[in-house]
C-alpha cells in the first residue's frame, strides 16, 4: 500500500456506535421513522415518472424532426437521446429535473479523432426553440415550452428549459461511446437496489444540503448532488457497509467495457435492476445490515466533520481509499470513476459542509423529541454560517427568560445606537415585551442588524461598545433562546 493512501477505517467507531447512537432510544427511533417518511413524501411518484417519460419521448421526437435538422450545420445529425442524473436512478424526488444528453454524429471529418464541439448542436437547438415559439406547442403535443436559456460558457454547456413546468437540462456529446454520466447513474441505481437505506439517505442529504449557485460559475455553498452521493458511497465503503461495486462488478460499471448503447438504455431491465439476486442476498447477510438509517447518517456526519481530512485527502471512488491530494486547487477532491475533472470542484469551500454536519452529529448525540425538524433548521435557517454559535439544543425559553432576553437586548441597542438610527431601523421597540412568543419577538428585531454588529466590532472601541459586548456575552452564556440570538446577529 502506498504510504500516502489510507485504506482502513477506524473500526472502533463501529464498535462503539451503538453506545453513541443507541438504536433503541425512543427519540432516535422517532428520527429513524421520520427519515423514512421524509423519503416517502419526497420521492418521485409513479404518476410523475410516467409524465416525465412522456416528455422524454416528445423531446426525442423533436430532436429528430425534419425542421430541426435544417438548423444543424452540414454533416451533423442526432443519433439518440439518453437520460442520466436522478431520473435514471431510484433517487429522483418530486422536484428533480430531467438531465438529458443528445448524442450527435458528424460525418464531415476524415480524421475520426477530430470531434466537433458539443456547443454546435446546442446552439442550433437553442436557435430553433427561440425562433419557432409559435409552433412549439404543436411539435410537443400541446406541452408548453418556456424559460429557454442557453448557458454556453459553463464548464459543461447546457441548454435549459421547462416543459410543462418540469426543468430540463440538455447537454450534447459527439462521442462514439455511451456517455459516462449514464453509467454513473447506473452505478447509483445499483446501490439503491442493493440497500434501501442508501436511497433514504440520498433523498435526505440532497434535500437537506441543497446547493444554490450561479449556473455559470458553479459556485455553491455545498457540494452538488452527485458529489454528495459519491461521498455517501465512499463512507459506506470505508466502513465496509456496502461493497465497492466498481471492483466487484466491473463488467457492469467499468466504462472501458461499456461499448454498447444497451448499457445505458433505460428501457432495459438490466439497467434498472443491474445486480443479481445472489449479490443482494449476500449483502443482506452482512453484520452491518442491522445498522439504522440514523446510525449511518451519524457515520456520514463524523466522516466529513474533520476539515483536515477534507483539506488534505482525496476520496478515491475507484479503490474506496483516502489518498493525499496532489494539489490544493479545490476544497473538495473526489477521484471519480466517470468524471475525470473532479465532481467536487463545484463546491467553493467545505466550511459550511463541515459546520452543518457538526451540528447534525451534535443533534443526534443529544436525542430529544422532534429531532428531524431541528436538523432541517440547520440548513433552512443557515445555522451553519456561525461556527461560534452556542448549542442549538437549548431548551425552549420560559416567559421570564424571554423578558430577560428582551431587556438585555434593549439595553445593548440603547447604549450603542443613536436615536436617529434607532428610529430608522428599530421600529416597535416598546412592543417587544408583550409579544406572545419568541418567534414574534424575533420577527420584530429582524431589521438592519448588520449595523448593530458593525457597531459592536467597529474600529473605535469605546466603553459603550465594550459594555454592549459584555451584555451580549451574557446572553450567550444563558443559552436560553438561540433563535432570538441568531436573528439578532444575522442580517
Amino acid at each position: 500500500m502506498p504510504p500516502h493512501q489510507l485504506n482502513t477505517a477506524a473500526i472502533d467507531v463501529l464498535l462503539h456506535l451503538e453506545n453513541t447512537v443507541p438504536s433503541k432510544n425512543e427519540h432516535l427511533q422517532e428520527l429513524h421513522w421520520d427519515l423514512q417518511k421524509f423519503h416517502k413524501d419526497h420521492m418521485q411518484s409513479s404518476v410523475m415518472r410516467a409524465r416525465k417519460n412522456r416528455y422524454i419521448d416528445l423531446i426525442r421526437d423533436f430532436l429528430k424532426s425534419e425542421d430541426l435538422k435544417k438548423n444543424f450545420p452540414p454533416g451533423i445529425f442526432v443519433d439518440r437521446l439518453v437520460v442520466f442524473g436522478s431520473f435514471a436512478t431510484h433517487c429522483a424526488s418530486k422536484f428533480s429535473d430531467l438531465d438529458l444528453c443528445v448524442c450527435m454524429r458528424y460525418n464531415g471529418f476524415c480524421d475520426p479523432n477530430r470531434k466537433p464541439p458539443p456547443i454546435w448542436a446546442l446552439r442550433s437547438i437553442h436557435y430553433h426553440l427561440i425562433h419557432h415559439r409559435r409552433t412549439l406547442s404543436e411539435k410537443f403535443d400541446g406541452a408548453k415550452i418556456e424559460d429557454v436559456e442557453f448557458i454556453s460558457n459553463a464548464k459543461v454547456p447546457i441548454l435549459r428549459f421547462k416543459i410543462d413546468g418540469v426543468p430540463v437540462d440538455l447537454s450534447a456529446s459527439f462521442s462514439d461511446r455511451p456517455p459516462k454520466s449514464c453509467l454513473a447513474a447506473k452505478l447509483i441505481n445499483a446501490y439503491c437496489q442493493l440497500d434501501d437505506r442508501f436511497a433514504i439517505l440520498v433523498t435526505f442529504l440532497k434535500m437537506w444540503l441543497k446547493s444554490e449557485g450561479d449556473p455559470v460559475d458553479h459556485l455553491k455553498d455545498f457540494p452538488n448532488s452527485y458529489s454528495l452521493i459519491l461521498l455517501l458511497i465512499h463512507v459506506l465503503q470505508w466502513y465496509r457497509i456496502v461493497p465497492n461495486l466498481y471492483q466487484t462488478h466491473a463488467y457492469l460499471f467499468n466504462h472501458h467495457k461499456a461499448t454498447s448503447w444497451d448499457d445505458v438504455d433505460l428501457e432495459s431491465d438490466e439497467f434498472w435492476m443491474p445486480l443479481d439476486q445472489k449479490t443482494i442476498i449476500c449483502h443482506q447477510q452482512r453484520p452491518s445490515k442491522h445498522l439504522t438509517v440514523v446510525q449511518l447518517l451519524y457515520l456520514f456526519g463524523t466522516q466529513y466533520t474533520t476539515k483536515n481530512r477534507l483539506d488534505e485527502y482525496s476520496f478515491n471512488m475507484k479503490t474506496g481509499a483516502l489518498q493525499l491530494k496532489k494539489s490544493r486547487e479545490y476544497s473538495l477532491s473526489i477521484i471519480d470513476i466517470y468524471d475525470e475533472n473532479n465532481p467536487g470542484r463545484s463546491a467553493r469551500d467545505t466550511e459550511y459542509l463541515v459546520e452543518a454536519l457538526r451540528l447534525l452529529t451534535r443533534t443526534i448525540t443529544d436525542p430529544r423529541h422532534g429531532m428531524l425538524q431541528s436538523i432541517l433548521e440547520i440548513t433552512s435557517q443557515q445555522l451553519y454560517e456561525d461556527p461560534e454559535r452556542p448549542s442549538i439544543l437549548a431548551p425552549d425559553p420560559t416567559e421570564t427568560t424571554q423578558k430577560t432576553c428582551i431587556k438585555m437586548i434593549r439595553e445593548v441597542i440603547n447604549t450603542t445606537i443613536s436615536e436617529d438610527i434607532k428610529t430608522d431601523y428599530f421600529v416597535d421597540i416598546l412592543t417587544w415585551e408583550p409579544a406572545e412568543n419568541i418567534l414574534e419577538i424575533s420577527a420584530k428585531i429582524r431589521c438592519d442588524t448588520r449595523r448593530v454588529v458593525e457597531l459592536f466590532n467597529g474600529p473605535k472601541s469605546t466603553e459603550i461598545q465594550k459594555l454592549a459586548e459584555e451584555s451580549l456575552q451574557k446572553l450567550f452564556e444563558l443559552e436560553l433562546d438561540l433563535k432570538l440570538i441568531v436573528c439578532f446577529q444575522d442580517d
